[in-house]
């Protein structure tokens, strides 16, 4: 069955190779006969991101002083290991599955603890954005973000914030830069990033893969359906 799912993905995805990671909304559907759907999509944005060739992203794995990770929770090299590696259930190998092998997807993991409590961004208007920025610029020194740009377009593909706690506040696919749109590192610049409270954890391996490769799928222009009671 699993199978069978990644075939139908991989033609969706052959069909919008030339859709771009771009921003995810909410959007209402017209009521079906049979029962309500909400569906979230990537709407087309204005700067373009590539969808095929080589595509490297950073990951941050963010905790914070009043909510930080359990002990045990998986190392940075395990986290890219689980992540970006060939083994069957890896992003990279999902990636490659669903693109008929034209997207090669690899990335870097690191490990940050927020200068503030998980409330104070949450009670923030542009938390989501607060956060980024403050992750973004604390790893300048170590990262030089030319890297994270395949196409040459002077803007990070896509970046990755996975908070702690299960929130469902913290989660979605990001296409724009609302708040501080001349944000720039090493003359890059951000908006397509993705979100979420994927718990990186020996228990949940397989859950934290499967949640960012969900995200993934929105970010290069996937419809996601839900079914509403």
């Amino acid at each position: 069955m699993k199978r069978f799912g990644k075939m139908v993905l991989a033609g969706v995805i052959l069909s919008i190779l030339a859709v771009n990671f771009c921003s995810a909304k909410d959007k209402e559907v017209q009521e079906d006969t049979t029962e309500d759907l909400t569906q979230e999509v990537c709407s087309d944005g204005k700067e373009h991101a590539a969808v095929k060739g080589t595509v490297k992203m950073p990951v941050f794995i963010v905790d914070f002083p009043d909510n930080r990770f359990k002990e045990g929770a998986l190392t940075s090299d395990k986290l890219r290991t689980l992540l970006f590696s060939g083994n069957q259930n890896s992003m990279t190998t999902y990636a490659k599955d669903i693109s008929n092998s034209q997207l090669q997807l690899s990335g870097d993991v690191f490990y940050y603890t927020a200068k503030y409590d998980m409330e104070k961004y949450e009670n923030d208007n542009n938390s989501i954005e607060e956060l980024a920025e403050e992750v973004l610029s604390a790893f300048d020194s170590q990262i030089d973000y030319m890297d994270y740009d395949s196409n040459d377009d002077k803007y990070v593909d896509a970046f990755v914030l996975s908070v702690a706690g299960e929130d469902s506040y913290w989660q979605g696919a990001h296409g724009m830069w609302t708040e501080n749109s001349e944000f720039k590192l090493d003359g890059m610049k951000f908006g397509r990033y993705i979100v979420n409270d994927a718990q990186p954890y020996t228990d949940n391996e397989e859950g934290f893969v499967e949640r960012m490769n969900h995200e993934f799928d929105l970010c290069m222009g996937l419809t996601d359906y839900y079914k509403g009671k």
